[in-house]
C-alpha cells in the first residue's frame, strides 16, 4: 500500500475532522478513503443537485430583497400602508416557520402589530 501524504490548512483540517465526527469515524486515513475512493462519485451528483438548488433559492432571495426595498421606498400616497401592513399580517400567519423566521430577519412583525392597532 502506497502512502500519500497531503498538506491541508487549518480550516480544512477542521471541516475534515467535523465531518468525521459526524460520520463517526475517528481514523483519517479511512475517513478519506471512504469519502473519495469507495464511493464512486455518488454524492457528487447530488450535491451539484443540492448546490443548484441553494443557488435557485439565493436568487430568488435576492429578488425578494430587491422587491422588499422597492416596497419599503414607496410613498404613502400611492399605496395605501395600512392595508400593505393589513395584507401583511393576514399571509404572515398562513407560512410555514421556516419562511416566517426569514421574514422576521428583515421585517419586524412587532412594529406592523404596533402600527396597526394605533391606527384603529
Amino acid at each position: 500500500m502506497y502512502a500519500l501524504t497531503i498538506k491541508v490548512s487549518k480550516d480544512e483540517e477542521e471541516i475534515i475532522l467535523r465531518r468525521m465526527k459526524a460520520s463517526g469515524e475517528t481514523n483519517r486515513s479511512g475517513h478519506i478513503r471512504r469519502v473519495y475512493f469507495e464511493n464512486d462519485g455518488g454524492g457528487e451528483e447530488l450535491l451539484g443537485g443540492m448546490k443548484h438548488q441553494l443557488d435557485l433559492l439565493a436568487d430568488a432571495t435576492m429578488r425578494n430583497q430587491r422587491l422588499l426595498e422597492q416596497m419599503i421606498g414607496i410613498r404613502t400616497d400611492t399605496v395605501d400602508t395600512t392595508m400593505l401592513a393589513a395584507l401583511f399580517m393576514l399571509l404572515y400567519p398562513s407560512v410555514t416557520p421556516a419562511v416566517q423566521a426569514t421574514v422576521d430577519q428583515y421585517i419586524d412583525v412587532g412594529a406592523i402589530e404596533l402600527f396597526l392597532k394605533k391606527g384603529k
